[in-house]
Formats: C-alpha cells, structure tokens, sequence
C-alpha cells in the first residue's frame, strides 16, 4: 500500500505481516539502545532516529539523502562539495552548460 494515498492501508498491511505490532511497546532499554545503534552504525540512517541536542549532528549525518529522493528538486537540497569540487570553481555565477563543458573537455583529455 502506498503510504501517502492510503495511510491507514500502510498500517493494516504492516500488523498483518507483523501481528505483534500492535501488542509490543518500546521499552525503555530499546529506546536507549537504538541511537546508540544508529550512531556506531556504518552508513548513516535516511532518517533522524532521535530529536535531541545533536539533531544538526543527525541531519547533516548522511550529507546525500535528499538528492536520492525524487521528491526534492535540485534547488532544495542539502549538498556539501568537498576540496576538489570547490576547486573546480573559478568563476562566480559561471551558467551550467560551461561547467558541464570544462568537465567534459576534462574527460576527453583523459
């Protein structure tokens, strides 16, 4: 079920694959346990696991996510361009088709 045409399907379609859904609760061990678990985790998680002191920490973890997403549009996401990206900038406003075009004359010498 899609989540967002159907929301209430989502769930049901959950609990039936997962009875016990509906039953267990988080115990106060699990909620201690899963940021820690988030945090030593290799790839960061597309989400924010845990509203506290180091949201910012949490949002800027995974520097990516939003450009994986088809509902972000190029203008509203989150990039953070390493050293050799920002050394590539020589111009300020420099229009797209010229940057893609010293990238490809790059290419091409290779």
């Amino acid at each position: 079920a899609d989540v967002e045409a159907d929301p209430n399907a989502a769930i049901a379609k959950l609990a039936e694959a997962y009875p016990q859904a509906g039953e267990l609760t988080v115990t106060p061990m699990d909620e201690a346990w899963f940021p820690v678990l988030v945090r030593e985790y290799p790839k960061p998680m597309p989400f924010v696991p845990v509203i506290d002191n180091d949201l910012l920490r949490w949002w800027g973890q995974d520097q990516l996510w939003q450009s994986e997403d088809s509902r972000y549009s190029a203008d509203s996401v989150r990039i953070i361009p390493g050293p050799i990206s920002v050394a590539g900038i020589t111009t300020i406003d420099e229009p797209i088709a010229d940057i893609l075009g010293r990238f490809e004359a790059a290419m091409v010498k290779r």
